[in-house]
């Protein structure tokens, strides 16, 4: 999956049931997991997030979030943070078909196992984005993407001195 796929689920706010963030880039993942958490829920509402964060031993809280519908909203967000699941065995793999299309889970992990199962259900019904390290020239180009929505304009040029300089 390209990220301009995943800017226009956010923009358009048609979401898939499920979305898989890693990889070596820790900005880009906490960046679009919550983004898609804003455009999910909007600001502020916190009654139809759940977030699990840290090794999960025990998958039922998971699967009672899940089967939880939204109250006064469109939809249910679950954010499942660093939990371990996709590189151990677990049953979670087999509840990812009774996703209701009111909840969006998405998983921000570390370090993930291609295959396992549930990484194979989550591929199946969801997206799967990796964000590789980037290059200087990428970083530049993101820099003056970044500072353009805000409406500052830099030059290539700066923001790959920027990059050289700083890191």
């Amino acid at each position: 999956m390209s990220l301009s796929i995943l800017d226009e689920h956010i923009k358009k706010h048609s979401f898939k049931r499920c979305y898989l963030l890693y990889g070596a880039e820790p900005y880009m993942v906490r960046y679009y997991k919550n983004a898609l958490k804003t455009a999910v829920l909007g600001y502020g509402d916190a009654m139809n997030l759940s977030t699990f964060s840290g090794k999960i031993t025990d998958i039922n809280n998971i699967v009672a979030a899940i089967q939880t519908l939204p109250f006064f909203s469109d939809y249910r967000c679950i954010i499942i943070e660093n939990s371990g699941l996709f590189s151990s065995t677990n049953e979670l793999s087999t509840y990812m078909d009774t996703i209701p299309e009111t909840t969006v889970i998405i998983f921000a992990e570390t370090e993930i196992d291609k295959r396992n199962k549930l990484y194979k259900a989550v591929t199946k019904i969801g997206q799967v984005e990796e964000f590789k390290s980037q290059n200087e020239n990428e970083l530049a180009k993101t820099i003056v993407n970044k500072l353009a929505v805000c409406k500052i304009s830099i030059s290539y040029e700066l923001a790959k001195y920027f990059v050289v300089r700083i890191g």
